[in-house]
Parts: C-alpha cells; structure tokens; sequence
C-alpha cells in the first residue's frame, strides 16, 4: 500500500482512538457518578428496580461495543508500526481499499470476515 494512504490512515485511526478513548473514560466517570447517586436514592419498589437494572444493562452494552471498537483500532495502528496494515490476517491478501475507507480499522478480507463471523455464531450458539 501506498506511503501516502497508510498514513491517511494512521491519522484517521489516530482520530478514532482519541475520540472512543474519551467516550469510553466519559462513560466510566458518568458511572462512578451515577454509582454514587444510586447509593443517595432509595430504591421504592421492584419497577424501579427493573428500570435501574435495564439501563445498566444498556450502559455496560454500549461500554463493551466501545472497548472492543477501541482494542480494534489499536489493533490496526500495531499494523502499521509492524508494516502489515491492509493484508487480511487470515489469507495474506490485501483487504479492498473500498472496505478500508469504510472500516480503517479493518483486519480481514470481506470473505475471511465473514467466514469468522460465521465460526463465531457456531461457537455461540453451542454455549
């Protein structure tokens, strides 16, 4: 891949780090903050306790999507550094520029990618 596009790139993966970065640190302290409102409240019967359930519940869904978008980006810029970034970890070829500029953080050929996603629905759903 070219000098110019890889470092279009890092700095596009750059952006996202930073900015997932400060989501995720975001999240973390509106949740300590809200812990410490929680403790104040006095829960006054089982729908607001179902409610409060539900929206933690959403919160550490979202903070999960946000971590492993996060690892994922990392990812990519280790790439770079080691000079691999755009070839597909599982078949060597390299990933379409097309997918790269909707994905950066992309590691897999869009077949490869949906072969995983595949082996990953078969190993969740034999849990």
């Amino acid at each position: 891949m070219d000098a110019k596009l890889v470092e279009a790139f890092h700095h596009t993966l750059e952006d996202r780090r930073r900015d997932l970065f400060a989501a995720v640190r975001a999240h973390l302290l509106n949740g300590e903050l809200a812990a410490e409102e929680r403790e104040r409240l006095e829960v006054r019967d089982i729908g607001d306790d179902s409610v409060l359930d539900l929206t933690e519940s959403l919160a550490l869904a979202r903070d999960l999507r946000e971590a492993e978008a996060l690892r994922a980006v990392n990812l990519a810029l280790l790439r770079i550094r080691a000079g691999t970034y755009g070839i597909c970890v599982d078949c060597g070829e390299e990933i379409p520029m097309a997918r790269l500029q909707v994905e950066p953080e992309a590691e897999r050929c869009v077949v490869c990618q949906q072969r995983w996603e595949a082996l990953q629905e078969q190993v969740e759903a034999s849990l």
